[in-house]
């Protein structure tokens, strides 16, 4: 297999992989856009896809700044955005001819071993993203558990601990629930 591959299920869940503008680019491209979306940090690829000369070019271009650029979130859409720009073949190892069991813990809410009972199908990798606090009892997340020392399991459940706090207290805030107000309107003024 050669030129971009991915291993992610983000095709079923492609939130988080586009921006507005982003998703109306490639959407006059493909109806199917959705199988080539991916993880940023689940890939590989044999060949640079762009020089830091045209990557500049191209990320800078009016049709890309407010993704590869202004996009104040985090990278993912970008990304993608770029590799789709860039005609490079994207397979992912999640869908045929490959069809690799899913990569992502979340995919994964009660059994997993009955999934990996086929070797040519069984993920080479885990990836632990969106762990929500608190919701650490799935009986995958044991694998994650089992490399990790008493003091690290000790460190990892403190920081769970903070971060569902924090969360809570964000919630209840003035601007949370203003933000929650506005996104209310936002969709109401859509429909």
């Amino acid at each position: 297999m050669t030129g971009f591959i991915t291993s992610c299920g983000h095709w079923h869940n492609t939130e988080h992989t586009y921006t507005s503008e982003s998703q109306r680019w490639v959407a006059k491209r493909s109806t199917v856009w959705q199988r080539e979306v991916f993880n940023t940090g689940q890939f590989a690829c044999d060949r640079s896809l762009y020089t830091v000369e045209t990557l500049k070019s191209v990320a800078m271009h009016p049709d890309f700044i407010e993704t590869c650029i202004r996009f104040p979130h985090h990278e993912q859409p970008g990304l993608n955005l770029l590799v789709w720009n860039s005609g490079s073949e994207i397979s992912n190892l999640t869908l045929p001819p490959v069809r690799m069991e899913s990569t992502w813990a979340g995919d994964y809410t009660n059994e997993y071993e009955c999934y990996w009972t086929d070797i040519e199908r069984k993920p080479y990798l885990i990836h632990w993203a969106g762990q929500k606090p608190g919701n650490s009892n799935r009986p995958i997340d044991k694998i994650f558990y089992n490399f990790l020392t008493a003091i690290e399991i000790a460190e990892w459940e403190e920081q769970l601990k903070n971060l569902k706090l924090q969360q809570s207290s964000k919630n209840h805030s003035l601007r949370a629930v203003a933000q929650r107000v506005k996104q209310a309107i936002k969709i109401l003024v859509q429909s």
